[in-house]
């Protein structure tokens, strides 16, 4: 679940770098602590292989959820999210 999620953050900072310039590596690394933010569901302490894959069950319905919701922006709206960003539902 992790490199997924490290691989969907990468999608989303190289698109930010193309819509306006900004270093992916400067956002990432270099951000104050509150300014990193993500679903308390992915902070819950490790349990058994059956909890996780609860977790991660849970967890995609919403993640799907929250690539799509339109937020309103100045910018011009992104390209979709590539396919394998959206996870299938169970």
């Amino acid at each position: 679940m992790a490199q997924d999620e490290l691989g969907h953050a990468k999608v989303w900072l190289e698109l930010q770098q193309e819509l306006n310039g900004s270093d992916p590596d400067r956002l990432f690394y270099f951000r104050a602590p509150l300014a990193f933010q993500n679903a308390i569901l992915v902070e819950l302490p490790k349990g058994d292989w059956a909890f996780t894959m609860v977790r991660q069950y849970l967890f995609h319905p919403y993640h799907n959820l929250w690539l799509n919701a339109p937020t309103p922006s100045s910018s011009p709206p992104p390209p979709p999210p590539p396919r394998p960003l959206l996870h299938p539902h169970p």
